[in-house]
Order: structure tokens, then sequence, then C-alpha cells
């Protein structure tokens, strides 16, 4: 099995488990380094199954790749991932991210709403200076 074909099929299995993340993978032919990035970005730090997932990939890899490398990036990493040649999305990934872009706006909206008064009367807003028209 190629080196690629391996990384693949682990993730493919990972995110089976783990349905709320969003994975890129791309290879540097150059370099020979496989870079995985998983979002959300603190999900590797606060799972314990999946830092046992990337330690038991490394250490296959590591034995049965030695001329390639693998890395896993996240987005404070300098290295970046530009041109990925697959990502797969977890189904609740997609669930999450509507969630947050929910929240995100309902935020937005509350400190729009709280730095307009929608209570004041329009010739308020407008100014102290009204006008009528004379005919």
């Amino acid at each position: 099995m190629s080196s690629k074909d391996y990384i693949k099929k682990e993730l493919e299995d990972i995110i089976t488990l783990h349905r709320s993340i969003k994975l890129f993978y791309e290879y540097d032919k150059s370099s020979k380094i496989h870079s995985i990035k998983i979002l959300p970005d603190n999900f590797s730090e606060l799972n314990d199954d999946f830092v046992e997932f990337q330690y038991s990939l490394i250490e296959y890899f590591i034995e049965n790749y030695p001329s390639e490398s693998i890395l896993f990036v996240s987005n404070e990493s300098p290295i970046e991932i530009n041109n990925p040649e697959f990502t797969l999305i977890g189904d609740l990934y997609l669930e999450l991210n509507k969630r947050l872009s929910q929240l995100e706006f309902n935020k937005l909206l509350k400190s729009l709403s709280s730095n307009c008064n929608f209570n004041k009367k329009p010739e308020k807003i407008a100014g102290e200076n009204n006008y009528a028209l004379a005919a």
C-alpha cells in the first residue's frame, strides 16, 4: 500500500469515529512531507482518542515509510496547506458550523441593535430641527 493510500484510509476511518471534524491532506513531493490539518483547530488538544490516533499513525508511518515524513499542522503553524489533495468533512462538522454561524450572526445582530436605539421616534433620530411644510 502506498503511503498516500495508507494515510487516506486512516483519515477516512478517524472521520467516521469523530464526525465533528474536517481534515485536509496535502503532499509535498520535493520534501516528501505529508501534511494533515484538523479543524476545529483545538480538536486534537481536547480529544485523547485523537491524540492516540495521531501517535499510532505517526509511529506506523515512520516504521513503514522511512524516506517520507508526516506532519499535523494547525492554524498557528508556519506550514500551511494551500492545495489540499483531498478534504474529508464529518457530517457533524457541517452542523456545528451552521450553529456557530448562527451564533455569530445573532451576536452581531445584538451588537448592532444595542448601538442603535430603535425606540426613538423618527423625528428625534433626524435631529432637533424639525420643519413643517406650509401650504
